[in-house]
């Protein structure tokens, strides 16, 4: 103890001269220090109507030595070397000085480069119309009535020398994914689709360097049945609820349209039913045979077929992120009749786009068109409208139940 307390001034104030010492040499001494830089490298002077067609790479590298204060300064404030372009007034290939910063104190040692390789071009504008390309068939009981584009002509802006080399705007729809959407009713089906660039010799072209107004567009294909063929859509039937926690997706019968002489299917009829498929307890996917139901007498050499296999698929009912409550709506109401609903909304879970505003909540409509219904049970899929920045979506549940009976009949529960 004697030993700490003997000379006691003189050790705190050994302590205190220490500090000091060590608060001047990180305060005051600034001794110099190597070390790299990374400058943002910034194109300055390029005439309004020329534009730069090879890309610039973000920064340039520099061996600096200097105070080491005034380096940590400049690695917070970033200054810029720049590549002068305001004497370029032509097109062509240039070699532009790289201009760096001045420092100050520091010294710049070395660079990664002293001078940059810049390609510069006239800026140009064309409007070329849109061309369908379609990928795929339809199925061999349509054909494709009409096709139409919005807009129907694009606005192109980019380097003159790349706008010279395009011989062809177009968009490619799939005709085989059209085709899994076509209706009872062949209504018409729209899709969002990219507008692709061609070649003369049928090359993509690098759509980077160029701006296309839009680069998407509308287009809309309505089916038609073949011939003088009226085409029936066979939705299966089922019975019964699954397994606690479980729905049905999605009923796919290995036949899914049956083709009609028109004069044999009476007027209102667009779809055929299927004997109900029952899927009570059911917990996981399966495959079951069902008779198709014809409302009506088919002529005694008919071969339409009298049964179809199908494919339940039963999944677990589990919430989905982005799904959106959309009320289901019933068009064509008749006089006199009674309409009933299982389920008066379903989740709709969009694909591409969310729908996240209210704006574009407003336009999501799910409706039922009841106008060509007469008295009984059915189990339908809702038809949808989306905003035009959604490509599509599916329904949880896929089918609703809908009851319609006489006003003055009592409704079954």
């Amino acid at each position: 103890m004697k030993i700490l307390t003997n000379n006691c001034g003189l050790k705190l104030l050994s302590l205190v001269l220490a500090g000091i010492v060590s608060a001047y040499v990180v305060n005051e001494v600034n001794y110099p220090i190597p070390e790299v830089l990374h400058l943002p490298l910034q194109v300055r002077g390029l005439a309004g109507e020329m534009m730069l067609v090879n890309t610039v790479q973000p920064s340039i590298r520099v061996n600096v030595r200097g105070p080491f204060r005034l380096i940590r300064r400049l690695q917070g404030i970033a200054p810029q070397a720049t590549l002068n372009l305001k004497d370029l007034t032509e097109p062509g290939n240039y070699t532009v000085p790289v201009q760096l910063p001045d420092l100050g104190q520091v010294t710049i040692t070395s660079q990664q480069f002293s001078d940059y390789d810049v390609i510069l071009d006239r800026r140009g504008q064309i409007l070329r119309q849109l061309r369908i390309d379609q990928l795929g068939e339809l199925s061999d009981y349509f054909q494709i009535g009409s096709e139409v584009l919005n807009p129907n002509a694009v606005q192109i802006s980019g380097p003159v020398s790349l706008l010279e080399t395009i011989a062809l705007a177009q968009v490619e729809p799939d005709l085989g994914k059209l085709d899994r959407r076509i209706s009872d009713k062949l209504e018409p089906l729209m899709e969002r689709l990219p507008v692709r660039l061609y070649d003369r010799d049928g090359h993509l072209l690098n759509q980077s360097l160029i701006k296309l107004e839009p680069e998407q567009v509308a287009y809309t294909l309505t089916p038609l049945p073949v011939g003088s063929i009226k085409v029936l859509k066979v939705l299966p039937e089922y019975v019964g609820e699954p397994a606690p926690g479980y729905l049905v997706d999605s009923l796919s019968p290995s036949v899914m349209y049956v083709k009609l002489d028109t004069a044999v299917v009476p007027e209102g009829v667009f779809s055929l039913s299927t004997s109900p498929i029952d899927v009570s307890k059911r917990n996981a996917s399966f495959s079951a045979s069902a008779s198709i139901v014809y409302p009506f007498k088919l002529p005694p050499d008919s071969q339409a077929p009298q049964e179809c296999d199908v494919q339940v698929e039963v999944v677990p009912l589990m919430a989905e992120p982005g799904a959106l409550a959309v009320q289901v709506e019933l068009r064509g109401r008749l006089p006199g009749l009674r309409y009933e609903l299982d389920a008066a909304t379903v989740d709709l879970i969009p694909q591409g786009e969310s729908i996240d505003s209210d704006a574009l909540r407003e336009k999501v409509q799910a409706f039922i068109d009841v106008s060509q219904l007469a008295t009984g049970e059915y189990r339908l899929s809702p038809q949808l409208v989306l905003p035009l920045n959604v490509e599509g979506a599916r329904i949880l549940p896929p089918t609703v139940t809908l009851r319609i009976s006489k006003q003055d009949q009592a409704s079954n529960p």
